[in-house]
Protein backbone atom coordinates (compact mmCIF):
# COMPACT_ATOMS: atom_id res chain seq x y z
CA UNK A 1 0.00 0.00 0.00
CA UNK A 2 1.03 3.51 -0.73
CA UNK A 3 2.06 5.71 1.95
CA UNK A 4 -0.67 8.79 0.63
CA UNK A 5 0.08 12.64 1.84
CA UNK A 6 -2.75 14.00 3.64
CA UNK A 7 -4.98 15.61 1.93
CA UNK A 8 -4.29 19.70 2.87
CA UNK A 9 -7.78 20.44 2.23
CA UNK A 10 -9.10 18.28 4.58
CA UNK A 11 -6.47 19.01 7.00
CA UNK A 12 -7.64 22.67 6.77
CA UNK A 13 -11.36 21.62 7.03
CA UNK A 14 -10.42 19.42 10.11
CA UNK A 15 -8.36 22.55 11.83
CA UNK A 16 -11.63 25.20 10.90
CA UNK A 17 -14.10 22.51 12.87
CA UNK A 18 -11.81 22.08 15.79
CA UNK A 19 -11.68 25.99 15.64
CA UNK A 20 -15.90 26.63 15.54
CA UNK A 21 -15.76 24.09 18.61
CA UNK A 22 -13.68 25.53 20.66
CA UNK A 23 -15.71 29.06 20.12
CA UNK A 24 -18.35 27.31 21.06
CA UNK A 25 -16.99 25.60 24.29
CA UNK A 26 -15.43 28.57 25.29
CA UNK A 27 -18.73 30.46 24.89
CA UNK A 28 -20.83 27.65 27.00
CA UNK A 29 -17.77 28.03 29.82
CA UNK A 30 -18.30 31.83 29.47
CA UNK A 31 -22.08 31.02 30.31
CA UNK A 32 -21.25 28.58 33.48
CA UNK A 33 -19.59 31.09 34.69
CA UNK A 34 -21.90 34.30 34.53
CA UNK A 35 -24.47 31.56 36.03
CA UNK A 36 -22.60 30.69 38.92
CA UNK A 37 -21.90 34.40 39.39
CA UNK A 38 -25.71 35.44 39.68
CA UNK A 39 -26.48 32.91 41.58
CA UNK A 40 -23.70 33.57 44.21
CA UNK A 41 -24.45 37.44 44.04
CA UNK A 42 -28.14 36.76 44.95
CA UNK A 43 -27.60 34.45 47.90
CA UNK A 44 -28.07 36.39 51.44
CA UNK A 45 -24.56 36.39 52.19
CA UNK A 46 -22.69 36.25 48.58
CA UNK A 47 -19.11 35.03 48.34
CA UNK A 48 -17.16 37.87 47.12
CA UNK A 49 -14.33 35.92 47.00
CA UNK A 50 -15.74 33.50 44.44
CA UNK A 51 -17.31 35.88 42.76
CA UNK A 52 -14.00 37.41 41.92
CA UNK A 53 -12.46 34.82 41.27
CA UNK A 54 -14.94 33.35 38.39
CA UNK A 55 -15.04 37.21 36.90
CA UNK A 56 -11.30 36.71 36.28
CA UNK A 57 -12.07 33.20 35.06
CA UNK A 58 -14.72 35.00 32.63
CA UNK A 59 -12.19 37.50 31.59
CA UNK A 60 -9.10 35.01 31.13
CA UNK A 61 -12.14 32.54 28.75
CA UNK A 62 -12.51 36.16 26.81
CA UNK A 63 -8.72 36.53 26.28
CA UNK A 64 -8.61 32.62 25.58
CA UNK A 65 -11.68 33.62 22.51
CA UNK A 66 -9.33 36.33 20.93
CA UNK A 67 -6.11 34.70 20.92
CA UNK A 68 -8.90 31.88 18.85
CA UNK A 69 -9.67 34.76 16.45
CA UNK A 70 -7.06 36.46 16.38
CA UNK A 71 -3.48 34.75 17.45
CA UNK A 72 -2.52 31.78 15.00
CA UNK A 73 0.16 31.02 17.21
CA UNK A 74 -1.73 30.20 20.19
CA UNK A 75 -4.71 28.68 18.27
CA UNK A 76 -3.86 24.77 19.10
CA UNK A 77 -3.17 25.38 22.58
CA UNK A 78 -6.37 27.05 22.90
CA UNK A 79 -7.94 24.27 21.03
CA UNK A 80 -6.63 21.36 23.01
CA UNK A 81 -7.71 22.93 26.09
CA UNK A 82 -11.12 23.20 25.23
CA UNK A 83 -11.36 19.94 24.59
CA UNK A 84 -9.50 18.67 27.23
CA UNK A 85 -9.93 20.91 30.69
CA UNK A 86 -12.84 23.02 29.06
CA UNK A 87 -15.32 20.06 28.15
CA UNK A 88 -14.57 17.60 30.91
CA UNK A 89 -15.70 20.93 33.25
CA UNK A 90 -18.80 20.73 31.03
CA UNK A 91 -19.66 17.75 31.62
CA UNK A 92 -18.86 18.10 35.05
CA UNK A 93 -21.04 20.88 35.45
CA UNK A 94 -24.15 19.77 33.80
CA UNK A 95 -23.97 16.36 35.55
CA UNK A 96 -23.99 18.15 39.24
CA UNK A 97 -27.51 18.82 40.68
CA UNK A 98 -28.78 21.93 41.47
Amino acid sequence: MKNQTPNPHIQSAQHWLDLEIAIEIIAEMKGIRMSKILREMNKPSPDINKIATWRLELQDLGIERNLLLYDSTQTETVIQKSKTQYSEEIKTYYAAPR
